[in-house]
């Protein structure tokens, strides 16, 4: 009987270690280019491991994770990478390649090679979707069949804060970002705050990256200011809503539920 709790108890231990930190992998993307995992991480890289069969309970999830990438990316460019992976490197790379490609996952690397492994990570997911990171390649999201986009954009930031006091921001004249309600039904407001007087631009891009909506609001003063949006012609989705001045820029993830 002791025997028996122990070995469960060595496995628990196992399942939990492999969950909390990244697995190494060195292989060839689909394109023929050499990757080191850990090298990569040790680069000040954010790597989201995003395995799909493909599947087509795969493509949302998918997608909405290469959303949340793409809203990071215009602060921290270059940063953060989303590997594409076929899940048991049963699926060849063209096949991988058009199936990214009919569902809009451009521009993302792809990779069918049985070296990079989802059970390292603890269980089976369509999608499986990991985020890893940091100096000591930790794991800081690990999610099966579904992604939780706000939870997913937190759990890069956090992995991107842990690289040495950094990397800097790119210096803004909007602070104080707040996006509410989101999820949206109808409208929703942008507040936030202007260093100087400004012309202000709202656009919401789709999962593709292409503009939906356009908002101008000239010389809106420095201090507090809020902007109404009307999401009511947007289909039900993940969006990114950025907010310019001319010189600068942020953004938030919009969710769009009726």
């Amino acid at each position: 009987m002791r025997k028996f709790i122990l070995i469960n108890f060595l496995l628990l231990y196992s399942m939990v270690v492999s969950a909390q930190f990244a697995t190494n992998f060195n292989c060839n993307d689909c394109d023929g280019n050499n990757h080191d995992l850990f090298t990569e991480l040790d680069s000040g890289k954010v790597i989201v491991l995003n395995w799909v069969m493909p599947c087509g309970s795969c493509i949302g999830p998918s997608l909405t994770t290469s959303m949340v990438i793409k809203s990071i990316d215009s602060i921290h460019p270059g940063r953060v990478l989303m590997y594409l992976i076929d899940d048991y490197a049963n699926t060849n790379c063209s096949s991988l390649n058009s199936w990214a490609n009919s569902n809009n996952l451009k521009g993302i690397t792809t990779f069918s090679d049985a070296s990079i492994k989802m059970l390292d990570y603890g269980s089976i997911g369509m999608p499986k979707i990991v985020v890893v990171g940091g100096s000591e390649h930790k794991v800081y999201y690990n999610a099966d069949n579904s992604v939780d986009p706000i939870d997913l954009k937190e759990s890069i930031i956090s992995a991107l804060n842990e690289y040495s006091a950094g990397i800097p921001e790119k210096l803004s004249t909007i602070n104080n970002f707040l996006l509410f309600p989101n999820p949206s039904s109808g409208l929703t407001t942008a507040d936030f705050t202007l260093k100087r007087p400004s012309d202000v631009v709202v656009r919401i891009l789709d999962a593709s990256g292409k503009p939906v909506f356009t908002l101008r609001h000239d010389a809106m003063l420095q201090g507090k200011n809020q902007i109404q949006i009307n999401t009511n012609s947007l289909s039900n989705g993940i969006y990114i809503l950025e907010l310019t001045d001319g010189i600068s820029g942020v953004n938030r993830l919009l969710v769009v539920s009726e």
